[in-house]
């Protein structure tokens, strides 16, 4: 089952998913959990290309909790961002990253989310969300 979710959320990535080149490696429907990948160039960075602004930064955090609800409801619901919060904790650096994102609470049209980015085994940023879930028309 997390195979074929996987594989779903793979075919759904859209263009910002593929300019930071998101994608998902592991889905965990009991536990609620995923972790994608992203790879970061200069061109998403400041202080001569070695520090990854902090808006691509949210974005990685952001489509991580996005993908979750997407696999946990089989692509048939999009969540909506009501609000996001993110804690930078250390400079991102250009490069590798890895996202973890999952669910505190999820009610029937609201949810409440978290992520935490890290970069080379150390902790760079986390996220809390709260989304409000809308039919994907899929």
């Amino acid at each position: 089952m997390e195979t074929d979710i996987l594989e779903l959320l793979r075919s759904l990535a859209q263009p910002v998913t593929k300019t930071l080149s998101g994608y998902p490696v592991a889905f965990d429907g009991e536990n609620q959990t995923i972790t994608m990948t992203f790879e970061t160039t200069v061109d998403f960075a400041h202080t001569n290309g070695t520090i990854v602004q902090g808006g691509f930064v949210t974005a990685m955090l952001d489509m991580t909790m996005a993908h979750l609800v997407l696999g946990l409801s089989a692509g048939k619901t999009n969540p909506i961002s009501l609000d996001i919060n993110t804690s930078f904790i250390a400079p991102c650096p250009v490069g590798a990253h890895t996202c973890t994102a999952k669910i505190i609470k999820m009610g029937k049209s609201i949810g409440f989310l978290s992520a935490e980015l890290s970069a080379n085994d150390k902790l760079i940023a986390t996220s809390t969300s709260t989304v409000k879930f809308v039919p994907t028309g899929l």
